[in-house]
């Protein structure tokens, strides 16, 4: 999909992870996550939780 190779280039020149991303792996994440909590992008608190 195109909208997300421009998502991954554009958190990638900004030194920004999300789980998924195409060149991180899931080692590498979980590793940035641990040591680099800061280069992970989330969702706001609240957000995105199911709703019943």
């Amino acid at each position: 999909m195109e909208w997300r190779r421009q998502r991954d280039a554009w958190l990638h020149e900004r030194g920004l992870v999300v789980q998924g991303m195409a060149d991180v792996s899931y080692e590498e994440y979980r590793r940035i996550e641990r040591e680099e909590p800061q280069r992970v992008l989330r969702r706001p608190q609240g957000e995105g939780a199911p709703r019943g």
